[in-house]
């Protein structure tokens, strides 16, 4: 087995997650005794999260929260530009492309749709102007192509995922 090869299993450490949910596996638990019991499905590996909706939607959030501590910050820089870097490259979908990749898009809506109005909001704050319809489908354009170069979550979370589950075949 796996001692002969120096690979013990810490028992406290693991989370067993019934594929089946648990449903038909009476008495299963007992094969797995000192290992945390998770029939709900709901766990987090390698920080991301995988189960219910309500769980991952909670998790981005919580993500996109500390993301938009820094959003909120943008504003009070004296130069527009670097702000804009920032919100860019710092605090925009790069701080959440984890959770893209790894998440089923359907699964974190409400979180991503919540994140993509943050950076807008970031947006209107940095420039001290509303932004439109026009104005942040422009500001979501490529530099090269007259944009911002910002990305929607919501636009841009699928295309991700589809692109981690190619690359892994």
């Amino acid at each position: 087995g796996l001692k002969e090869v120096g690979l013990v299993l810490c028992r406290d450490k693991c989370i067993m997650v019934p594929a089946a949910g648990g449903k038909g596996q009476e008495g299963m638990e007992k094969l797995f005794q000192g290992m945390e019991w998770r029939p709900t499905g709901n766990f987090k590996l390698l920080g991301a999260f995988f189960g219910e909706e309500a769980g991952c939607n909670q998790h981005l959030k919580k993500r996109c929260g500390k993301a938009n501590l820094i959003i909120q910050q943008l504003p009070n820089m004296e130069d527009t530009q670097t702000a804009l870097r920032l919100l860019r490259h710092c605090a925009g979908f790069c701080k959440i492309i984890y959770s893209c990749r790894t998440v089923p898009p359907h699964l974190q809506r409400e979180a991503l749709a919540d994140y993509s109005g943050q950076i807008r909001e970031g947006l209107k704050e940095i420039l001290q102007n509303e932004v439109d319809e026009r104005g942040w489908a422009q500001a979501q354009l490529g530099i090269i192509d007259g944009g911002l170069g910002l990305r929607d979550p919501m636009k841009h979370a699928p295309a991700a995922y589809v692109a981690s589950i190619t690359g892994t075949e």
